[in-house]
């Protein structure tokens, strides 16, 4: 389990090169189309944003911002961070970030911050040099309870946070 979390780790750094020059690319193909920021194409196949005043390219702005907030500015550490406080940092209301949650990530505002969370437990935890006490990790990565961060730790990975940093250290030997 921990040399496949490694082996992601390395594989994502290539993929975020990937997906950069794919943007760039996506980019300049969306700027020779004509422009169609006024229809709205319900992603949700069950209905439920049809009735949505989202458009497309406010949805895809808004997810894009969110994930700058995400990945830059790692606003997922705050163990205070409510959707609501999300939204206004985004300058849109709740009702509309969790729609672009839901139908970009595919996940439930608590689900998408707590990957992010776990994403960067594994990437501390994965470095053999790092012997942070794991009840610091937790709190610096946005969890207030213990229990809460090796529950869902537990979930994601298949194993405690502190099995998995053995196993780091164990194969980095």
């Amino acid at each position: 389990i921990v040399q496949t979390h490694l082996e992601n780790l390395e594989n994502e750094k290539k993929l975020k090169l990937q997906i950069e020059q794919a943007y760039e690319r996506l980019q300049n193909d969306v700027k020779a189309q004509p422009d169609t920021k006024d229809i709205k194409t319900p992603i949700d196949e069950s209905g439920k944003y049809t009735r949505s005043a989202l458009s497309e390219e406010k949805s895809r702005d808004l997810f894009e911002g969110l994930e700058n907030l995400m990945k830059n500015e790692k606003v997922f550490r705050d163990a205070d961070l409510t959707i609501e406080k999300l939204a206004q940092m985004l300058n849109t209301n709740r009702s509309y970030l969790s729609q672009v949650i839901n139908e970009s990530s595919g996940l439930s505002y608590s689900a998408y911050i707590n990957n992010y969370r776990i994403k960067e437990a594994i990437e501390l935890l994965s470095n053999p040099a790092n012997d942070e006490p794991i009840k610091a990790i937790a709190i610096s990565i946005g969890y207030n309870s213990l229990s809460n961060f090796f529950t869902i730790f537990k979930n994601k990975v298949g194993m405690s946070p502190s099995a998995y940093r053995e196993n780091v250290q164990l194969l980095k030997k």
